[in-house]
């Protein structure tokens, strides 16, 4: 019903479809099988330490609440931390691009939430150890749930157009005033009952030391919600600029990496030093002592990478602090994992996003990109690669592999690079890379390539991705199959599926004619 009164001159009313169009071709992945689920799992649990910060107003517990709201808290910064990791792994399979992040508001909308619930877990930590932060708290508690249904409206009504890849079409102004009237309702029980409490709240007048691990717990969670806070006005920058100017647009995405750059680093630092310093206070040989074995590795580390081309002082600081970090965690781990492994989580925990740190410097800044065209059985050298593109073998109706061997010394394999124009997407081009890389290749398979492996594969990927399908003609044109630009002479007609194009001139109007003399 809803279809035939929405398209009424398209869908005659009663008419129904033998078949639905399927899935779109870029969901048919498997990553996109889990990530949409986990993904709502986290956002969902945020809910349950909304719930409980809520319960300790009402109850005026101000203080065991949080016993319930920690677990459920790294619960649910776990979730949505792997939910995003897993939409980051999607996007570097499907989309063609060879990126896994594109800041899009979308995107951001599962970051934000994410960035705040890691916070919230670290400022909790230090209320259970000492009893600070207890008003902070009932924000924090709050604050990721709220944000989660910020991202649905940002998502489902409609309100980002153009600007992501992602948001949905305009469901109507019923869903789009029912999106508002629930995050009004959250927000106004959350805040109002807070502010209503807020001055009975214990605070107590604790002085932390610079030097303790309640500083850099507090300095590490305040750093990832000024990230938190930078990622919302750029997210919200298409609603932004329809209010103010009538028309949704997005920002550049410079601006997140020269507004959270800087942070990050700060972040990197805390993740090290947090981990050396003691509660309350920490004694300064025990902190020097302590420091230096990761410092001095994370500088070797650091100089040797400069020496193999990385120059930018940003990028040096960044990777230098991202180092320290990982080292640090890595010498802690190591005393606890000789004690009791329980007490292994933190360390862990700050290795990963310290190795992920160092992925985005590698993978964002140093990736080595080169577009080549490929003729048939005419191998081309790129970086140390032999490509040669020796035909096409179909897969199904639609869908054509275009396959390229790759080789290396004496290994050699085929890739088939996937390209197509989907009928579900109205003629549009899907691309498929083709990765090589040490975790997704099947070395017993291929024993032939371990060495090859060895040489090229530990440290990076090879990733394929096709752009374009030129074809030649006899009267001196030539096309683009994949694309929309076709170079033509003059009056030479070219057949282009069912259409016969002729090129007469250009139509050029008088004052554009002026303004180019």
């Amino acid at each position: 019903l809803h279809v035939w009164q929405t398209w009424p001159d398209t869908v005659k009313p009663g008419t129904i479809p033998d078949d639905g169009r399927g899935l779109n071709p870029l969901l048919q992945n498997f990553w996109m099988v889990i990530h949409p689920p986990i993904l709502f799992l986290g956002f969902a649990s945020t809910a349950v330490p909304f719930a409980h910060s809520i319960s300790g107003l009402l109850r005026r517990d101000y203080k065991n609440w949080i016993n319930v709201a920690i677990p459920w808290t790294l619960f649910s910064a776990a979730v949505l931390g792997f939910g995003i990791t897993l939409g980051g792994f999607w996007a570097y399979e499907t989309l063609g691009w060879g990126g896994f992040w594109g800041w899009d508001p979308v995107e951001n909308s599962s970051f934000i939430p994410w960035l705040l619930a890691v916070a919230s877990v670290h400022t909790l930590l230090v209320q259970r150890r000492t009893g600070g932060f207890q008003r902070a708290n009932f924000l924090m508690g709050m604050a990721p749930f709220l944000l989660v249904l910020y991202s649905t409206f940002l998502t489902r009504s409609g309100v980002l157009g153009d600007t992501s890849v992602h948001s949905f079409v305009d469901p109507g102004m019923w869903v789009y005033v029912l999106l508002v009237i629930l995050i009004l309702f959250f927000a106004s029980v959350g805040l109002g009952l807070y502010f209503f409490r807020h001055r009975e709240i214990p605070k107590k007048q604790i002085s932390y030391a610079v030097t303790s691990r309640e500083f850099a717990l507090f300095l590490g969670a305040a750093s990832l919600t000024v990230v938190a806070a930078f990622t919302l006005v750029g997210t919200s920058a298409p609603l932004i600029t329809n209010l103010l100017e009538g028309k949704a647009s997005a920002i550049d995405t410079s601006y997140y990496v020269k507004t959270n750059l800087p942070v990050a680093i700060v972040i990197a630092i805390m993740m090290g030093f947090g981990q050396l310093f003691w509660w309350k206070k920490s004694n300064s040989q025990t902190l020097m002592r302590t420091t230096l074995p990761p410092l001095l590795a994370a500088a070797f580390i650091t100089i040797t990478v400069i020496f193999a081309g990385m120059h930018d002082p940003a990028m040096i600081l960044f990777f230098l602090s991202s180092a320290f970090a990982f080292f640090v965690n890595l010498q802690i781990a190591y005393k606890i994992a000789k004690g009791n492994p329980n007490y292994m989580g933190a360390s862990l925990a700050h290795i990963g996003v310290a190795l992920l740190f160092i992925g985005i410097i590698a993978s964002t800044r140093y990736e080595q990109h080169v577009t080549v065209p490929l003729t048939k059985d005419k191998p081309a050298f790129v970086f140390g690669y032999r490509l040669t593109y020796v035909g096409t073998t179909q897969i199904d109706q639609e869908k054509r592999a275009y396959n390229v061997t790759i080789e290396s010394g004496k290994s050699k394999f085929v890739a088939p690079l996937v390209m197509y124009e989907s009928s579900y997407n109205d003629g549009a081009v899907m691309r498929n890379p083709y990765i090589f890389s040490l975790v997704n290749y099947d070395i017993f398979s291929h024993p032939s390539l371990l060495a090859f492996i060895g040489r090229n594969m530990l440290t990076r990927d090879l990733y394929l991705s096709p752009q374009t399908i030129e074809t030649s003609g006899g009267n001196g044109f030539q096309s683009t199959k994949y694309g929309i630009t076709f170079q033509v002479d003059k009056d030479v007609p070219i057949q282009v599926g069912q259409y016969k194009l002729v090129f007469k001139g250009f139509k050029v109007a008088e004052d554009q004619r002026q303004a180019m003399m």
